[in-house]
């Protein structure tokens, strides 16, 4: 597993993407972390009311076939509960987590420790999606194909 940590800070014209969520019809995508896939927090901005905002991203593999309990994902896989995904669901999970701030410490060039900190449930769900995809578990997202990426609508 590779882990890329890219932080920016910006200030202002941040616009949260759970009030787009919200409009939209999300389905449970069920994943296993690891494998040879790649997660990255994307960046932490402040918005025009101070409010910290950090957008979270998982890569994927495409599992042929749907997950159920027979055919769970491998590491580093996702598929929906009821069909494989097609070729225009791409392999991109992407979260933005209100209220959230990331820090993380570098011994030597090699990352060591990342902490995600703030108030409300953003953090625990980017902690959990962090610790499940680092530690190679399983986790289940509610998302929705905005066309380019896999939008987070929840964390299970």
């Amino acid at each position: 597993m590779r882990l890329l940590v890219v932080v920016c800070a910006l200030i202002g014209g941040w616009m949260s993407a759970a009030s787009e969520a919200s409009a939209q019809t999300s389905y449970t995508l069920w994943c296993r972390g690891g494998g040879d896939r790649q997660q990255m927090v994307v960046s932490t901005n402040v918005d025009a009311s101070g409010r910290v905002n950090t957008s979270f991203q998982i890569s994927f593999d495409r599992m042929s076939t749907s997950a159920t309990a027979a055919t769970p994902p491998a590491r580093g896989e996702c598929s929906w509960l009821d069909r494989p995904l097609n070729g225009a669901e791409n392999g991109i999970i992407r979260g933005s987590f209100p209220n959230v701030s990331t820090s993380s410490t570098l011994d030597g060039g090699r990352l060591t420790v990342i902490d995600f900190s703030g108030a409300g449930d953003g953090v625990r769900a980017l902690q959990t999606l962090f610790n499940a995809y680092r530690d190679g578990r399983d986790f289940r997202v509610e998302v929705y194909n905005d066309g380019s990426v896999m939008q987070v609508t929840r964390v299970q």
